[in-house]
């Protein structure tokens, strides 16, 4: 697949392959937390998805478990980069830092930007932030991801 050229194209392959993921996988991850697109730019490298926050995600303090927050920042990260690359590249490193209990209630989102894009491996950083309090980090990432194809 060929990398993306354009906005129009980023978007078109974001909205389809979320819209698609559970054909893909009928048992993905992805079934389970929901993600949706709220924007993609291909010119500043950046897309922000959106996440409900669901009891089931809590750890035993009823917070989100801290497994779940990197899973929402490790799958928005991935998203932006097959919105460049066509396909999701697996996951080399992922760091994640917690900076305050995440809730299970509400809607979060994830706002990632592709830092650096290299021919063998492509570096992104994330942020969950609660839905309209981008100021109020929950959690930050970076992840290294290796394109294959």
């Amino acid at each position: 697949m060929e990398l993306t050229t354009s906005q129009e194209q980023m978007k078109e392959r974001l909205i389809g392959a979320v819209a698609n993921a559970p054909n893909v996988a009928s048992e993905s991850v992805c079934l389970l937390i929901k993600p949706l697109l709220i924007e993609c730019s291909f010119e500043k490298k950046t897309l922000t998805m959106e996440f409900e926050a669901q009891k089931w995600q809590g750890n035993l303090a009823g917070d989100m478990h801290g497994g779940v927050v990197a899973t929402l920042l490790d799958t928005a990260m991935g998203f932006l980069n097959l919105g460049y690359l066509g396909y999701p590249p697996p996951t080399v490193s992922l760091s994640v830092n917690y900076l305050r209990p995440s809730p299970v209630e509400g809607a979060v989102c994830v706002f990632a930007k592709l830092d650096k894009q290299g021919r063998s491996m492509y570096f992104t950083s994330g942020e969950l932030y609660i839905k309209g309090d981008r100021d109020r980090l929950l959690a930050t990432s970076t992840g290294t991801y290796m394109p294959i194809k």
